[in-house]
C-alpha cells in the first residue's frame, strides 16, 4: 500500500512536472528542435530577393567581406524560412568561408548555430552536434562564458536525440557550472529542467525527480522575480505620472505670478508717466533755457573730443605704416636668405643625385653580372641532368618522366641515373636550401655519386647512402665547421635478373602502384645525409626494402616541394592530395601523367610564389 502511494504521488507530480516543463524548458529547445516542416515554394518576391543578394555579392567580391557575408546569410535564411534546407546550408557554408577570412569569430559561432537548427531539422542529429560543439569552441575561444550555455544545452537536446545520454548530462551540467558561476537564475533553470528530462529518458527516475525539484525551486523564483520586476515597472509609471502632474500644477502656478508681476509693472510704468508729465509742466521758461546752453557746452566738448579722436588715429597709422615697411625690409631679407641656402640646398641635391646615380648603375652592373653567373650555374646544372638523361633507360623499362620546376634560376633538387652490370640505380634529391646554395649541393651530390656507384661500384641503395653521407661530411669539413648543409635522398635499384627493386631512403619515401591494387607508401629512415649527425648515429645504418617486380608496375620518387606548396588561400598541397593525384593518373601513359601532374601543380600555385623546387619521377616496368 506505501509503495503504491508512493507511486502514485510520484506519477502525479510527473503529470505536474510535464506541464511546467512543456512552458518553462522546452521554450529554449522546441523552436530548435520541431519536426521538419515541408518546403514551400519560393515567390517570386523571394526569388527576386535572392537574385539581387547574389548580384550584390557578386559585384563586391573581395573589397567589402562584411557585406557579402551579409548577402550570403540572406540567401541562406530566406531558403530556411521555405524549409529548403540543403540550399540554406550551401549558402551559410560559403558565408563561413567569409567570416573565416574577416577573422570573424562572433559571425562563426552564430552561423554553426542555424546550420545546427538546420540540421536538426533535417533529422543529421550527428551533424547538428558537431555545428554546436563549434559554436561553443568559438566562444569559448572569445572567451563568452555566458554566450557559451546555450551550445552546450543544444548538443545536449542533440545527444539526447542520439540516445547518448551521458554526453548529454555532462554537456548539461558544465551548462550548469557556468550559470552558477554568473548567478543567471534564468539559465540554472533551464538546465535543471533538461537535466530532469535526460534522466527520466536515461531510465533514472530518481535523479529526474531530484533535479525535477531543484527546477520547480528555480521555476517558483524566477516566476517570484519576474513578478516582483512587473510591479516595480508599474510603480515606477504610477510614480511618472504623478510627477507630471506636480509639474502641470507647478507650470500653472508660476504662469499665475508671471501674470500677477506684469500687472504691477503695468501700473508702475502708468505712474511714472503721470509723475513725468506733471514734472514737465512745472519747467519755466529760464530752465529750458538753462538746459539749451548745457546742450551746446556737451555738444563742442564731443566736438573737441572727435579732434583728439582723429589725431590719435593719424599718429597710429604713420606708426602701423612704418612698422609695416620694417616688417617688409625683414621679410626681404629672410627671401634673400633663403633663397641662397635654398639655392645650395639644389647644388648639394644634384651632387647626391649624380653620386646615386653613379651607385645605381654600379649595382645594376653587378647585379647583370650576378645574373650572368647564375645563368651560367644554371647551363652547368642543365648540362649535368643532360648528361644522366643520356643513359639508355628505355632499354632496361618501358617508360619514365620528369617533373621538374625550380623555384628560382637554379635548383637544389636533382635526379641522377647510372646503369652497372646491367642494373639500373635511380636517384632523387633534395638538397638543403634552393636556389645558387642548392645547385652547388646539387653539383656536390652527383658528382659523389659518380664516384661512389660508376667508380666505386657500390650498387646497394643503403650503402650508396652510408657512403654518400660520410663523403659530404668530409667534402664540406662538417666535422669542424658544424655546417648544417646536407640533402634528403631516395635510392632505386632496379636489378632485372634477379627481379628484385631494392630501395633505400635519407627522409625521403617511394610510392609503389600495382594495377588493381593503387599505391603503396614506402618510407624511408628518419635523417638527412650530412648536416647534423645526431639524428643519425641515434638511428644507425639505413634500412634497405626489397621488392619483387611484376608487370606493368609503376614507382615514384619525388622531393618535399609539391606536397609544401601553397595557393592563393595560403593553403598547403600536403602530402595526402599528393600522393591521392599520383594514384588518380597512374593508369594514363607516363608523359601525359607529367602533363596532368604539372597542370595541376600551376592550377594549385595560382598567383602565388613557388615556395620550394618541386621534382616528381616516375618510371613504368615493361607490361
Amino acid at each position: 500500500m506505501l509503495n503504491k502511494a508512493k507511486i502514485g504521488d510520484f506519477n502525479r507530480e510527473n503529470m505536474i512536472r510535464h506541464f511546467i516543463l512543456t512552458v518553462g524548458v522546452l521554450w529554449l529547445v522546441v523552436p530548435a528542435f520541431a519536426q521538419r516542416q515541408d518546403v514551400t515554394p519560393l515567390l517570386p518576391a523571394d526569388t527576386f530577393k535572392i537574385a539581387q543578394f547574389k548580384e550584390r555579392a557578386e559585384s563586391l567580391k573581395d573589397r567589402d567581406l562584411k557585406e557579402q557575408s551579409r548577402c550570403y546569410d540572406q540567401i541562406a535564411l530566406i531558403y530556411w524560412e521555405h524549409n529548403i534546407c540543403e540550399k540554406a546550408v550551401e549558402w551559410y557554408q560559403k558565408s563561413i568561408a567569409v567570416n573565416k577570412k574577416l577573422d570573424n569569430l562572433s559571425g562563426i559561432s552564430m552561423i554553426n548555430t542555424n546550420l545546427g537548427l538546420i540540421y536538426n531539422d533535417m533529422h543529421q542529429f550527428k551533424l547538428a552536434y558537431e555545428c554546436f560543439q563549434q559554436t561553443l569552441a568559438y566562444r569559448k575561444m572569445m572567451k563568452d562564458k555566458h554566450g557559451s550555455i546555450s551550445p552546450l544545452i543544444n548538443m545536449s537536446v542533440a545527444l539526447n536525440d542520439m540516445l547518448r545520454f551521458d554526453e548529454s548530462i555532462a554537456a548539461l551540467n558544465e551548462a550548469l557550472s557556468l550559470a552558477r558561476e554568473l548567478n543567471d537564475i534564468e539559465q540554472m533553470q533551464s538546465c535543471y529542467g533538461m537535466l530532469s528530462e535526460t534522466y527520466e529518458k536515461a531510465k533514472q527516475p530518481e535523479k529526474a525527480h531530484e533535479y525535477f525539484q531543484y527546477y520547480r525551486t528555480f521555476y517558483h523564483a524566477v516566476q517570484t522575480e519576474k513578478a516582483e520586476a512587473a510591479e516595480k515597472k508599474v510603480s515606477e509609471a504610477e510614480l511618472k505620472v504623478q510627477l507630471a502632474e506636480i509639474e502641470k500644477q507647478n507650470k500653472d502656478l508660476q504662469l499665475q505670478l508671471a501674470a500677477r508681476e506684469l500687472t504691477e509693472k503695468k501700473e508702475e510704468l502708468s505712474e511714472s508717466q503721470n509723475q513725468n508729465v506733471s514734472l514737465y509742466n512745472k519747467y519755466t521758461k529760464a530752465e529750458l533755457e538753462r538746459a539749451a546752453v548745457e546742450k551746446d557746452n556737451l555738444l563742442k566738448e564731443k566736438d573737441i573730443e572727435a579732434q583728439r579722436i582723429q589725431h590719435e588715429r593719424q599718429r597710429l597709422s604713420i606708426f602701423l605704416l612704418t612698422g609695416f615697411l620694417i616688417l617688409v625690409g625683414v621679410a626681404l631679407v629672410i627671401v634673400i636668405r633663403l633663397y641662397r641656402q635654398k639655392y645650395k640646398m639644389n647644388q648639394q641635391l644634384q651632387e647626391q643625385n649624380s653620386l646615386i646615380s653613379y651607385q645605381k648603375e654600379e649595382i645594376e652592373k653587378h647585379q647583370a653580372d650576378l645574373t650572368a653567373s647564375i645563368n651560367y650555374a644554371l647551363r652547368i646544372q642543365s648540362a649535368a641532368l643532360k648528361k644522366t638523361m643520356s643513359v639508355n633507360l628505355r632499354s632496361l623499362i618501358d617508360d619514365f618522366f620528369v617533373f621538374f620546376r625550380s623555384s628560382a634560376i637554379v635548383s637544389g633538387d636533382f635526379y641522377w641515373f647510372s646503369i652497372v652490370e646491367g642494373k639500373l640505380i635511380i636517384v632523387g634529391a633534395d638538397c638543403t636550401g634552393h636556389g645558387v646554395p642548392g645547385a652547388f649541393m646539387s653539383f656536390i651530390g652527383m658528382n659523389l655519386l659518380n664516384k661512389i656507384v660508376e667508380s666505386d661500384r657500390t650498387y646497394m641503395p643503403d650503402e650508396i647512402l652510408l657512403k654518400l653521407n660520410y663523403a659530404i661530411i668530409e667534402t664540406l669539413d662538417q666535422k669542424k665547421n658544424n655546417s648544417f648543409d646536407g640533402m634528403d635522398v631516395a635510392i632505386c635499384m632496379l636489378d632485372f635478373e634477379a627481379g628484385k627493386l631494392h630501395f633505400a631512403g635519407a627522409y625521403r619515401p617511394m610510392l609503389i602502384y600495382k594495377p588493381g591494387e593503387g599505391i603503396t607508401l614506402v618510407k624511408g629512415n628518419i635523417g638527412s645525409l650530412g648536416g647534423s649527425q645526431e639524428l643519425f648515429e641515434r638511428t644507425g645504418m639505413f634500412t634497405l626494402k626489397e621488392f619483387d617486380l611484376a608487370p606493368a608496375m609503376r614507382f615514384y620518387i619525388f622531393s618535399d616541394g609539391f606536397a609544401d606548396q601553397i595557393n592563393d588561400d595560403f593553403k598547403k598541397f600536403g602530402s595526402k592530395r599528393f600522393y591521392r593525384l599520383i594514384e588518380q593518373t597512374a593508369s594514363l601513359p607516363m608523359k601525359d601523367q607529367c602533363t596532368a601532374i604539372s597542370d595541376f601543380f600551376e592550377d594549385w600555385k595560382g598567383a602565388t610564389d613557388q615556395v620550394d623546387d618541386a621534382m616528381v619521377l616516375g618510371f613504368s616496368l615493361k607490361p
